[in-house]
């Protein structure tokens, strides 16, 4: 457990009795404080306690009396936790310093390189850790995940299953691997490796939090929710001063209310394209809006649009999470909203101190957050429907439809099919969602199809020619010539809106279903056919059909999805019939962006009201 050594103190932690722990590390301080163990126990206690600000302490106590680099990897681990990167990756540089040979500090300064994007130099690190030590299990678990990043699935693939060789019951490598063969393309190779059981058990046990990850393998609400609850006990406990509402009149009821929207993406981002006007069109007599981000400033015309959106925007990019929530706190904002929950990049232990009174979920994830520190998530009645509350710590409010998009964004003008390397006479079926989306079930529905209408074609997104070859190769697997796939790869917006306008009919994944893709083909008037599931995610493509005015587009099992993919196929009347009811989509409840501000704005008012008067 970390680095504590005491059996009683491990004991007392593994039963969450961290008084006691504390108790027992302090007992043994005072006995002899010139142990190095005892300091260190200390530390321990205050991290697996979610104090990193004792632990940090206590640590930079022990360096000053013993300076030695072990204690300096130490720090950087508690530093890190507490999102002060800089400072953990100055801690490391010294440890090396000191132990120049030693290959976990190495491995430690390379992960703490792989976390402010200096890959490169982190490869460097690992390669000369796996030089000295070929079976470094971290260190083929980091040297992956970098391969991983970087869209090199063949080194990453193998780099994980050496580590899987070497720890065949390691949660984490299992995870990996999955998520690395989806990812790929692999879908036959995940298929072998895929078990149900052992996918759950893998995510219970894991020492690193997937909870994300796990909404693209079930649609089980319930177990996303005991997930979430996991990964929501995980965080860093800090207290906060907060003085709003504590001064005579910030409980009045109908006051101008202050509104932070909390995220790294206010950059070149698909949710800018998402939220930009509506935080534009925020009615600045009743709502003072502040924008707080953190990551790096790097200049763009999404990002100068956002910053001028806001009456105030916050730069966090460089700010631990402690100096963040007490910087927040003196904003006495009223409402504060995470768009991000747990995804890449998140910093939910500033979310959940709770810098201000009422706090929001939205967007950023599809699902709860697994904690009361939260208090609510923004659904409507398809993503959230009656009845589903159980799945969710949080209180639900519901917009008509929880979707935001900006109406203003431009659509360039489309190439013809052959230049996009279409057959001009195909019925084109887009599937433009991430490749790791695409489960191998989907996959084969879509290939029964292409086997059964000969004059249809799949356009499909893949992040390079490998992963489109790989896309291939399962469908000659399937019976499908290779030919009957068109790769698309990634292109600016205005092009990917434009591409839509030579597609017949964008289709689905499952379970976690479309979200900006589906709302990207709509937005141009391409169908969008989809499955319903259980769960938040994959229930998404489905609100934005009903909002956009094409709920037939609906379906409600496997089988449903295939009948009415062979039906759109078959049928051109049906297919131009589907594109007529899409001709006025812009004047739809989807794209009515000054009536889901209004309904954003009533949810607030609504939030607030019941905070002052409960």
């Amino acid at each position: 457990m970390l680095w504590i050594q005491s059996e009683k103190i491990k004991t007392a932690l593994r039963n969450k009795q961290f008084n006691q722990a504390r108790s027992l590390a302090r007992a043994a301080l005072r006995s002899a404080d010139n142990k190095l163990a005892h300091w260190t126990d200390l530390a321990g206690v205050h991290v697996v306690a979610g104090e990193l600000e004792q632990a940090e302490q206590a640590l930079s106590q022990a360096i000053k009396r013993f300076n030695l680099p072990t204690l300096y990897s130490f720090r950087a681990y508690v530093r890190h936790a507490g999102k002060q990167f800089d400072s953990a990756l100055a801690d490391l540089r010294q440890a090396e310093r000191g132990a120049p040979e030693d290959v976990s500090i190495q491995n430690n300064l390379a992960a703490a390189l792989m976390d402010r994007g200096h890959n490169q130099e982190a490869v460097v690190y690992l390669e000369k850790v796996l030089s000295k030590d070929p079976n470094h299990a971290d260190a083929l678990s980091n040297l992956s995940a970098i391969y991983g990043k970087l869209k090199n699935y063949p080194e990453a693939i193998e780099l994980t299953r050496r580590w899987l060789k070497l720890q065949p019951d390691n949660a984490q490598a299992y995870l990996m691997l999955l998520d690395q063969l989806r990812s790929a393309g692999l879908l036959m190779q995940f298929q072998q490796a895929f078990d149900g059981d052992k996918l759950k058990s893998a995510f219970e046990r894991a020492q690193r939090f997937h909870t994300f990850h796990a909404l693209n393998y079930a649609d089980d609400p319930a177990w996303h929710l005991q997930l979430a609850r996991r990964e929501a006990s995980t965080f860093a406990v800090y207290g906060v001063a907060r003085s709003a509402g504590g001064k005579p009149g910030d409980k009045a009821k109908n006051k101008k209310l202050r509104i932070g929207y909390w995220s790294c993406n206010f950059h070149a981002h698909a949710m800018v394209q998402l939220v930009a006007e509506a935080f534009e069109l925020h009615d600045r007599t009743q709502f003072e809006i502040y924008i707080l981000s953190y990551n790096p400033p790097k200049p763009s015309p999404e990002r100068e649009r956002i910053m001028r959106a806001a009456d105030r925007f916050l730069d966090f990019h460089d700010v631990d999470d402690k100096t963040a929530i007490e910087q927040i706190a003196q904003l006495d904002l009223d409402i504060l909203v995470d768009l991000m929950g747990y995804t890449a990049h998140s910093r939910m232990a500033v979310s959940f101190a709770r810098p201000a009174p009422i706090v929001v979920n939205w967007l950023g994830y599809p699902s709860t957050l697994g904690t009361r520190k939260i208090d609510y998530i923004i659904g409507d009645p398809v993503v959230t429907p009656p009845g589903c509350e159980a799945f969710y710590d949080e209180r639900i409010a519901r917009l008509p439809c929880y979707w935001p998009n900006d109406s203003t964004l431009p659509v360039a003008k489309p190439l013809s099919r052959a230049e996009y390397g279409l057959p001009e006479d195909a019925v084109v079926l887009a599937a433009f969602n991430a490749t790791h989306k695409i489960s191998p079930t989907m996959f084969d529905i879509w290939m029964r199809v292409l086997k059964r209408h000969p004059q249809a074609c799949l356009w499909i997104f893949a992040e390079s020619e490998a992963v489109f070859r790989n896309l291939a190769a399962e469908a000659e697997l399937r019976g499908v010539q290779a030919s009957r796939l068109v790769h698309a790869g990634r292109q600016g917006k205005p092009e990917h809106f434009a591409r839509h306008l030579v597609v017949d009919l964008a289709i689905d994944c499952f379970p976690y279903g479309s979200h900006t893709t589906g709302s990207d083909a709509l937005r141009v008037g391409c169908p969008l056919l989809a499955l319903k599931g259980k769960s938040f995610p994959a229930r998404v493509s489905a609100t934005l059909l009903e909002a956009a005015g094409l709920p037939e587009l609906v379906t409600d099992s496997f089988q449903a999805y295939e009948d009415k993919l062979n039906e759109i196929v078959q049928s051109a009347p049906l297919r131009q019939q589907l594109r007529q009811r899409l001709k006025n989509v812009g004047q739809s409840l989807l794209f009515d962006t000054p009536a889901f501000v209004a309904g954003l704005e009533r949810a607030y008012r609504d939030m607030w009201e019941r905070y002052v008067t409960q």
